[in-house]
């Protein structure tokens, strides 16, 4: 009898492929590059502002690991209402300059995954973020994700993006949409926070699988499996082993 591997794998960014919150990284960077080598002169009256706000989601980010009701949704919302108004460009540099600071290992195994079948992010990141690492995946990989939603970071944005996903429940629309779309019968979830619990039920009650990498002490009950390291090469032999069990 043959075992069925997971149809569908759904990942979470912050914390699970990315050692933190992206938003985060990218609100410091954009300080330096404003403050040492901006693209012209002008833009350092964005540099006050900015630094503040740098600050500020630390700060938050900090004090999230005490408090539950600090989450990774009210750091998106304050993010979009502080760097809404930023040229772009500094924004989609930024991006792909985090996309090479992704946990050890996890690029590797996102290149396995997706060259197997339907793997997909879905994410409070900015969909600046997530289009920086699908654009990696073509370009160096010759594969892609199967699909990504995030966040847009401006009103501007909004034509163009998949989502908004703000809390777990728009994650949970999200995947429920891919499921459908896909006829997926056995995902699987890999997140860490609050905002994954919702995809991490799902999976549950559709027989599937979740996996909680470093999740936080109010998510981790929720996920099958809980893993913690500072790099996937762990992860990546699980997933790698739940790929061949449709050839055991």
């Amino acid at each position: 009898m043959k075992v069925q591997p997971p149809d569908l794998i759904i990942l979470d960014f912050d914390g699970c492929l990315y050692p933190g919150i992206s938003k985060v990284r990218i609100a410091i960077d954009l300080t330096l590059t404003l403050a040492i080598k901006p693209n012209h002169p002008t833009d350092r009256s964005f540099l006050p502002h900015l630094g503040l706000t740098a600050l500020e989601l630390m700060f938050m980010r900090l004090y999230q690991k005490i408090d539950s009701r600090i989450t990774n949704g009210t750091l998106v919302k304050q993010y979009q209402k502080r760097l809404g108004y930023l040229p772009s460009s500094y924004v989609e540099t930024a991006s792909r300059n985090l996309i090479l600071k992704l946990y050890p290992g996890a690029l590797e195994t996102l290149v396995f995954l997706c060259r197997r079948g339907s793997c997909g992010v879905i994410s409070l990141a900015l969909d600046s973020v997530l289009f920086a690492l699908d654009t990696t995946l073509r370009s160096r990989y010759a594969c892609s994700l199967a699909f990504y939603y995030g966040n847009p970071l401006s009103q501007f944005e909004w034509e163009w993006s998949n989502g908004p996903v703000v809390s777990g429940w728009e994650k949970r629309e999200f995947m429920l949409r891919e499921i459908e779309k896909r006829k997926s019968k056995i995902p699987l979830v890999i997140g860490n926070d609050v905002e994954d619990i919702p995809m991490a039920i799902l999976a549950k009650e559709m027989g599937g699988l979740s996996i909680g990498f470093n999740p936080t002490r109010s998510a981790k009950s929720y996920f099958d499996i809980n893993l913690y390291d500072n790099n996937w090469y762990q992860l990546g032999s699980i997933l790698r082993g739940f790929a061949s069990l449709g050839n055991a």
